[in-house]
């Protein structure tokens, strides 16, 4: 009897720890910005440049308010950039980004906003939200900085 008082208290010690951190949260597209030390319109073009160099689905360029829209395109899930546990084998894995160059503080500010979702591959069933792992958005301010360190 002791020994089964012990185990039990042992299994539901275990689950408690295991369970507890298993929240699911809703998750917002994912946010990342930074502060540049350049001008806007270097910015805004390091950006363009970086869309196109990223093979990016552009949907739209809007250069009266500095934002690059992209269309949902598929990404490879290894890539890294969302967190798609539970995918199945026969998903797609889908990306879209808002990319936005406002004035800085001290220079121009570079926005990369990211959803990603997964799909099953006969368009059927449920999309499920993935979130960001900020991968892309570092992937992309990376190469957007390169491209303005060469400008200079």
């Amino acid at each position: 009897m002791l020994r089964t008082t012990i185990r039990l208290a042992f299994v539901s010690a275990m689950m408690a720890l295991t369970l507890g951190g298993c929240a699911v949260t809703p998750h917002d597209p994912a946010t990342t910005s930074w502060e540049l030390d350049a001008g806007v319109e270097q910015v805004w073009q390091s950006a363009i440049n970086t869309a196109e160099a990223m093979d990016l689905d552009v949907a739209r360029i809007d250069s009266g308010t500095d934002t690059i829209t992209t269309n949902w395109q598929t990404f490879h899930r290894r890539s890294g950039f969302a967190d798609c546990r539970d995918a199945l084998p026969d998903a797609r894995m889908l990306m879209r980004h808002t990319i936005r160059v406002t004035p800085g503080d001290t220079g121009a500010r570079l926005i990369v906003e990211s959803s990603y979702e997964m799909q099953r591959n006969t368009g059927a069933g449920p999309v499920s939200d993935c979130p960001s792992t900020g991968e892309f958005e570092r992937r992309f301010h990376a190469r957007a900085i390169r491209l303005i360190a060469r400008a200079e």
